[in-house]
């Protein structure tokens, strides 16, 4: 797949989402998601990588951005829930990083919930919570006091790759594939890693959602794209994007952004490239 493969919506699409709407992303989402601030540009990678470089400070990112994003109108309560243990597991400890487990964190979450009245979904929750505290405390003590996010970096910088680490995520209970895809993606984005990453790795750094779906069909000419599985598609928009001299996660960040804006509905998404894919929205113009 080349340039002249591509149709030129095709290319619209792909250079429109890694441009201007991969900047809104990074600067209106991801920066202040991590850091708290508005900061844009180098700026904001700087700031991020700080944060994200903390044991304690990265898996609160996790829990506050990744971790529970697809639970709908609970998102909030858990996401508050989580941290507020998080925070006083931190203060009971000179190191939570150097015990051997996070059962003493699930323990101040069913206190924290009886506190505020929630239940604490044990089958639900204490994967993700205890989980991803008990993955933290691994690489804290394998990797001299790396992160979640450094643990990733540092192995994509000596391996080009990130399957064992998402491997790893997905291993934790209540860790799917999609939350592991979107957490990798943007800590090898941050780390200025995706040219190292071995071709055949890319599709981890691609995670598919409705508006991914709407957009294959306009970018792969293959009858029934829109309906193949997840990791097909990641695999074959990874490839149209490199192929095409695109960065796949910026593309991917773009159209993410895109989406949450707009919407996923496929007549929106075709009726309004002109607008979408040039940069501008509809009250822009």
């Amino acid at each position: 797949m080349s340039d002249q493969d591509l149709s030129p919506d095709a290319l619209r699409i792909l250079r429109g989402c890694e441009g201007i709407w991969a900047e809104r992303f990074l600067n209106r989402t991801l920066f202040p998601a991590i850091t708290g601030s508005h900061l844009i540009g180098t700026a904001g990678v700087k700031a991020s990588l700080e944060v994200l470089a903390d044991p304690l400070a990265c898996v609160r990112v996790f829990f506050s951005h990744y971790a529970f994003a697809r639970r709908g109108k609970d998102r909030s309560n858990s996401i508050a829930l989580a941290n507020e243990s998080l925070d006083r597991w931190a203060e009971e400890s000179a190191s939570v990083f150097d015990e051997h487990n996070a059962e003493r964190l699930w323990d101040i979450y069913e206190e924290v919930c009886i506190l505020h009245h929630k239940k604490s979904l044990e089958q639900l929750n204490r994967g993700v919570i205890a989980g991803i505290a008990e993955l933290a405390q691994e690489i804290y003590q394998d990797l001299d006091g790396a992160s979640l996010a450094t643990w990733i970096a540092t192995k994509a910088k000596s391996t080009h790759r990130v399957e064992d680490c998402f491997l790893r995520l997905v291993d934790v209970r209540g860790i799917g594939p999609k939350t592991t895809s979107l957490f990798v993606r943007d800590v090898i984005y941050l780390f200025d890693l995706e040219a190292t990453i071995s071709h055949v790795d890319r599709l981890y750094l691609q995670p598919i959602d409705g508006t991914l779906r709407v957009l294959a069909p306009l970018i792969i000419d293959e009858e029934g794209i829109d309906q193949a599985a997840d990791w097909i598609l990641a695999g074959k928009l990874a490839r149209a994007a490199r192929r095409s001299g695109v960065s796949g996660i910026r593309f991917n960040m773009g159209a993410q952004y895109y989406g949450s804006i707009e919407g996923s509905r496929a007549a929106v998404m075709i009726d309004h490239l002109e607008f979408a894919f040039s940069g501008r929205t509809k009250e822009d113009h």
